[in-house]
């Protein structure tokens, strides 16, 4: 017999350092947040050397308690309450909200989520004290700024410099999208390759038609106006449409915005559009004379080319500030470099726009901690109070803003959002003003300035550039892609910005690896200046140039309008619905003698004529990946013409290597498809998730289901940006609910999630797989 005579010991667990898995966003806070996934029973020195063991499992970017924080008392970031303490929070215990916790069960049911809230949104308002308010002193103005300048485009005393010089083809509703996209398609190809100086571009306004004037009347005129003349601009061609049919009996007399509003609001912003290098161009005489729209192309061509750069002063920068697909470490990282690099152009005399009002809701006393005076604070409330007011007429509220991501990366309510937002102001800076939405800085005195714009990136960055910002920086945790011509996109961590480094600009992320601000500050305004002087950004480079202006809204009558317009206080308002009758969608260019089914291609290859139509269809889940689907469908189109070549051309050349079946995907007469063709829209990303009949999203997925239903959609792939309401997952459930359909037969990529632009269209060119199973398939399940 034998013994075992070993003895075993407990190991000791060595705490680890706070620093090296937790931040606070400032001293004093009361709970931190985890740099890394800290796992459940993990010992944590603290930075008071007290030792704690953490509750459970703290993912990356989500919060824990450091100090004891009793009932009732505020929960603390950036110095700032988020919230209250349900109950008394330990060191050590991680901090979730009821809302939050019930948006991340669904997102991982097998997580070991804390069973209970321990804490609610509750906190202190903001409350201004008029009677003692104090003035913030202006930003003083370094030594000899006026020395200090970049290589820019002068236009004049009242335009300002530009950094760009662009020449746009532009139309001015969305009748005129469709033909202005494909001039300046066919016009932008031989200009680049000639590598003429001023740069084509046709940024999509898809802004409705209209004979009747609609509600948001003067701000798309003050938009589009705004754009017309900002300094970017080398030369404009407006295509406008003066008249349109609306239906087989009649048709309207004009468009609202056309030739004459347009001019008309230029006047009154003290424009003499004679003065001006704009072209007009009614579509129905383009139509008639193409010749003539391409020869206005051209000469805008050669007028923007006749402006150089010269040495023009940093104070004739104006920079817009914005993020998007944010997570924790947006307010700790890549916001505050924004903010520094403000503050540093300021104190050279230029200038900063901050925006997204219903983002920055719960920021009041951060945001007013330094403001020029009694009125600008009264009018940056009143915007918040405006917008909450017309979100309860609605039925909704701004403070529902976090989406099921954005708590998946660490942000639990709007309060902690919008302190993380609000970090792309310093505390050093004073608010110098409150302008409309694309409400020119103009003349204003140089500062910064908060624009009333909507959360939506694309809608708010649109409203900045029309105010004249000629620069663009935008912070982003998740990896937001898209680019209003043009974008400096700054990430959160370095291991996102590793994964999307051929999309993205600046990695904020070092500031998390030890990196001092001030050395990043350096390194970004550098880079920010060679920008300004030409050098382009990667958005640029993926030939980017996305628009959206801040929608129109329905209402039923004139006293409906009186009420958006009139609404000035936050009060929930009961939402009413009406009854509506839906009728089918047609037009006379479709007739069929029977009804046409799905394409088969075994019949299709036996010669058999079953559809007129049979295309691949690129649908983006939301207006953020618009402008990438619209860049997959041309490059197949390009690919298959021999168009010239693009670096998407490149990527497609690797995927179809040694694949035969490219060739059975032409876009002729005689292939399975006969078009391709991207369905950019504006929705996916605004809309509420209401009881209503009239809910937005109900509308889009009935819509969107019904394009990728359709006959004509031999093929679809659909193309998620990755941080919106309507993900591919969110159109899984609905297909599968709704339709009966399984959506697992369309392609599918995610720009976020597949590591950017460059893997998505990879992703489309390895279509072998869903191409043969596809082509196999007689008829739609």
């Amino acid at each position: 017999m034998s013994f075992n005579n070993s003895i075993s010991y407990e190991e000791e667990v060595t705490p680890v350092k706070f620093n090296a898995v937790a931040i606070l966003p400032k001293p004093g806070d009361n709970v931190a947040v985890a740099i890394n996934e800290i796992p459940m029973g993990s010992l944590v020195e603290l930075l008071d050397g007290n030792i704690v063991s953490i509750s459970h499992t703290v993912l990356e970017g989500h919060r824990f308690a450091v100090k004891r924080i009793e009932e009732n008392d505020g929960l603390y970031s950036w110095g700032m309450q988020f919230g209250t303490a349900l109950k008394t929070i330990q060191p050590g215990e991680y901090i979730m909200n009821e809302r939050g916790r019930k948006a991340l069960k669904i997102v991982d049911p097998l997580f070991n989520w804390p069973k209970e809230a321990n804490f609610d949104d509750r906190i202190v308002s903001y409350v201004l004290d008029e009677e003692n308010f104090t003035p913030a002193p202006p930003m003083e103005l370094v030594p000899n700024y006026q020395n200090e300048t970049f290589l820019g485009y002068y236009r004049d005393e009242r335009r300002g410099v530009g950094t760009r010089n662009y020449v746009v083809v532009f139309s001015a509703s969305s009748l005129c999208s469709t033909p202005s996209q494909s001039l300046r398609s066919r016009q932008h190809r031989p200009a680049r390759n000639a590598r003429l100086c001023p740069r084509i571009l046709s940024p999509q306004t898809r802004e409705r038609s209209s004979e009747t004037k609609p509600n948001n009347d003067s701000l798309v005129l003050r938009t589009l106006s705004g754009l017309l003349v900002h300094p970017n601009v080398g030369a404009a061609i407006v295509v406008f449409h003066p008249s349109y049919r609306q239906s087989r009996s009649f048709f309207f007399s004009r468009d609202f915005v056309a030739q004459t509003s347009l001019l008309s609001s230029l006047s009154s912003m003290g424009f003499d559009a004679s003065s001006l290098p704009i072209s007009w161009i009614s579509l129905e005489s383009a139509q008639s004379d193409e010749a003539s729209l391409r020869a206005s192309v051209l000469e805008g061509v050669s007028i923007a080319a006749k402006t150089k750069r010269s040495p023009q002063p940093l104070a004739s920068l104006c920079v817009a500030l914005q993020c998007g697909g944010s997570d924790a470490f947006s307010g700790i990282t890549a916001n505050p470099l924004q903010g520094a690099i403000a503050e540093h152009l300021i104190h050279r005399g230029g200038s900063a726009i901050l925006a997204e009002t219903d983002e920055l809701m719960g920021a009041d006393a951060y945001i007013l901690d330094k403001v020029r005076n009694v009125e600008t604070a009264k009018a940056f409330m009143a915007t918040q109070a405006h917008y909450e007011a017309v979100a309860n007429l609605h039925g909704v509220s701004g403070q529902a803003n976090p989406s099921g991501g954005n708590f998946y990366r660490g942000l639990y309510n709007i309060t902690l959002k919008s302190l993380g937002a609000a970090m792309k102001k310093t505390e050093n800076t004073r608010l110098e003003g409150v302008l409309r939405y694309a409400e020119r800085i103009g003349e204003k005195p140089r500062g910064y300035y908060f624009m009333d714009t909507p959360g939506n990136d694309i809608e708010s960055v649109t409203g900045q550039v029309a105010g004249g910002c000629n620069v663009i920086m935008f912070s982003t945790g998740n990896g937001s892609i898209t680019n209003f011509p043009f974008t400096l996109k700054l990430l959160t961590t370095s291991k996102r910005y590793h994964r999307l480094e051929k999309d993205l600009d600046i990695n904020a992320g070092r500031l998390l690896e030890g990196v001092p601000l001030e050395e990043l500050v350096q390194e970004s305004v550098e880079q920010v200046l060679r920008v300004a002087e030409g050098r382009r950004t990667f958005g640029e480079r993926a030939e980017h140039s996305q628009i959206q202006i801040w929608r129109n809204w329905y209402c039923e009558s004139e006293a409906d309008v009186a009420r958006y317009a009139n609404a000035v206080a936050p009060s929930r308002v009961p939402f009413a619905t009406t009854s509506i009758e839906l009728r089918p969608l047609y037009f006379d260019g479709l007739r069929f003698e029977k009804e046409i089914g799905w394409v088969d291609s075994t019949r299709h290859a036996k010669g058999e004529q079953v559809a007129a139509r049979a295309g691949l269809v690129v649908f983006p889940t939301s207006l953020c990946s618009g402008q990438i689907a619209a860049i997959i469908a041309d490059t197949l189109r390009d690919y298959k013409r021999g168009n010239g070549e693009t670096q998407y051309m490149k990527l497609l050349d690797e995927c179809f290597s040694g694949f035969s079946g490219f060739s059975g995907f032409p876009i002729s007469e005689k292939g399975e498809v006969t078009f391709v063709e991207s369905l950019v829209h504006t929705e996916g990303c605004a809309e509420g998730y209401g009881e209503s009949a009239l809910d937005g999203m109900k509308n889009y997925d009935r819509v969107a289901m019904g394009h990728m239903l359709h006959p004509f959609s031999r093929f679809v792939f659909m193309v998620e940006h990755g941080c919106e309401k309507s993900l591919l997952s969110y159109f899984d459930l609905h297909f599968r609910e709704d339709c009966g359909v399984e959506m697992g037969k369309f392609g599918q990529a995610s720009v976020q999630k597949d590591g950017g632009i460059h893997n998505t269209v990879k992703k489309v060119g390895f279509l072998e797989v869903h191409y043969s199973r596809l082509f196999r398939g007689s008829s739609r399940q």
